[in-house]
């Protein structure tokens, strides 16, 4: 399947904290009828997503 077939949804990403001595940025995400926070240590290549089914939409690089 071509990804011009796949469907498509506009996320809402809002942030609600953020240290960059720390390397932490944390928030929210809407998406649809979804709704997921996470938390992504961007010095440790970590990112936190809960629920935890939000984590698998998610389309790596």
């Amino acid at each position: 399947m071509s990804s011009k077939n796949l469907p498509e949804t506009t996320a809402y990403v809002r942030i609600t904290r953020h240290s960059w001595q720390q390397g932490k940025i944390e928030g929210e995400v809407q998406a649809a009828d979804y709704h997921w926070q996470f938390q992504w240590s961007f010095r440790k290549g970590t990112l936190s997503v809960k629920p935890s089914l939000g984590r698998a939409l998610i389309q790596e690089p």
